[in-house]
């Protein structure tokens, strides 16, 4: 069994480039159901120029995969594992939940604390437990927080089950405004205040463009909202408890809509890259660009149903297929990543905590899925076959350099992009061996999840003791 062999061996770690300078600030931007499409790097009909940036002055991830849903995604970046060894590949948090990313796990903010990082924010969409202090940001290696809990949530007056999620630090906060660019202000505030003595973490994971669909009028109007052409009719936001009223009966251009659900996603999306060109725009005029390491990709792949464009990939959202855990991918890192660098070797949301470690000088830890990616990034690493786990959904899935497995079918990556024909009867060697492979780490991945339903959430989503 080669490909097991390989699967669950240990990764070569890598060692910080002889060519860096000293450690740099990281800003990792994470968006939330993105489509694979919908940024124009990707050649995507939105016009992205300030998330374009970062690929274009950096490397653009050919070939990035994450979880098939967002609070999965966003365990394996904080602990460089997949979220099955900790039992959290139960789909995404939602106000009920009890249970939250375990605070005895070693995560990406606590590795830096230790390695000299003194400031670490989390400006956004936290997503990893809300139902008890334990699960804070705070409590998890942060220094400081701004923003929501949960998800999912008005863009606008911040509600969510008719109660405001949103806070700084501990506190419940009461500034008023559109959330994308709430999160801008907050980031540029913090870079801009930040002690320049020691290296910062800014980790903004974005809310965007997660649906309920809203914008603001000024982004409806540059992706060619039309008075004339009324608000097309979307019955289904009336289940969100927009702004916390219930039922929600309000005209539909109340509450962010546009002539399209395509529209309203799309200027969505400019909304956000531009929040980005302000963060973008600070690192520059602080001097600080060229020692930053900038990472950017979506926790999963984008819901058609809700606006998102994963052409020409299959699936979205809550799948295995690529179209659900392949997602746009970039990083930029001017003074060591060569502008242009395109990468076609497998990466992975697992491997954010150990690239970030070496850049940081941290000891490697056994217990990690994922690899350095630098070195792939740098063309300095072999090209072994590489296989990721991607999920149990669909009767469990993993993806090679050529080949993936999903359930009973075989898909030919490298003719085959769009997983449009099951070739397990062409190639039954590779079918037998993907299989075993995939039931063997099927086993040792995924831990069994517990059913923790029930939290009744309090006012203004406070985390109780």
């Amino acid at each position: 069994m080669v490909l097991l062999a390989v699967a669950l061996s240990a990764l070569a770690y890598g060692t910080l480039p002889a060519q860096s300078p000293a450690k740099p600030n990281i800003l990792i931007i994470l968006m939330d159901d993105m489509g694979w499409s919908d940024v124009s790097f990707r050649g995507g009909a939105i016009s992205t120029p300030n998330i374009d940036r970062i690929a274009a002055e950096g490397a653009q991830l050919e070939r990035f995969y994450v979880h098939n849903v967002c609070s999965p995604s966003r365990v394996a970046l904080m602990t460089g594992k997949y979220p099955g060894r900790l039992g959290m590949t139960n789909g995404a948090i939602g106000p009920e939940r009890y249970d939250g990313l375990p605070p005895e796990e070693f995560i990406l903010p606590e590795l830096l604390e230790q390695q000299g990082y003194s400031q670490r924010a989390c400006i956004g969409k936290w997503h990893l437990g809300h139902s008890n202090i334990k699960y804070h940001p705070l409590r998890q290696g942060f220094s400081y927080f701004y923003g929501n809990y949960g998800g999912m949530l008005d863009y606008f007056v911040h509600r969510r089950r008719g109660k405001i999620d949103w806070h700084r630090n501990y506190k419940h906060c009461g500034d008023k405004g559109y959330t994308t660019e709430l999160l801008a202000n907050e980031a540029v505030r913090f870079i801009e205040d930040r002690d320049e003595a020691s290296p910062f973490l800014l980790y903004m994971p974005f809310q965007a463009p997660h649906m309920p669909l809203q914008s603001t009028e000024q982004h409806l109007e540059q992706n060619g909202y039309d008075m004339s052409k009324g608000i097309y009719s979307d019955p289904s936001n009336e289940n969100l408890d927009l702004q916390g009223r219930m039922p929600v009966k309000r005209k539909a251009r109340e509450v962010g809509q546009g002539n399209s659900r395509r529209q309203t996603y799309g200027a969505m999306m400019t909304a956000a890259d531009e929040s980005i060109g302000r963060v973008l725009d600070c690192l520059k005029r602080e001097g600080i660009e060229d020692n930053t390491i900038v990472i950017f990709f979506s926790d999963n792949g984008g819901w058609p149903i809700w606006g998102a464009d994963n052409t020409p990939l299959r699936g979205g959202k809550l799948t295995n297929f690529e179209g659900g855990v392949r997602v746009p991918a970039a990083i930029r890192w001017p003074s060591v990543i060569p502008a242009g660098t395109k990468v076609n070797q497998l990466l992975a949301h697992v491997d954010i905590m150990p690239t970030l470690a070496a850049v940081s000088e941290a000891k490697a830890r056994g217990d990690w899925d994922g690899q350095n990616m630098l070195p792939t990034i740098l063309g300095d690493s072999s090209d072994e076959e590489r296989i990721l786990f991607l999920g149990k959904e669909g009767g469990g899935a993993i993806v090679g350099k050529r080949w993936k497995l999903l359930g009973d079918q075989l898909f030919d990556l490298e003719n085959d992009a769009s997983e449009k024909e099951n070739v397990a009867g062409k190639f039954p060697d590779v079918f037998q061996e993907m299989s075993e492979l995939r039931d063997q780490l099927m086993k040792e991945i995924e831990q069994p999840t517990i059913a923790r339903e029930g939290f009744k959430l309090r006012e203004n989503w406070e985390m109780p003791q």
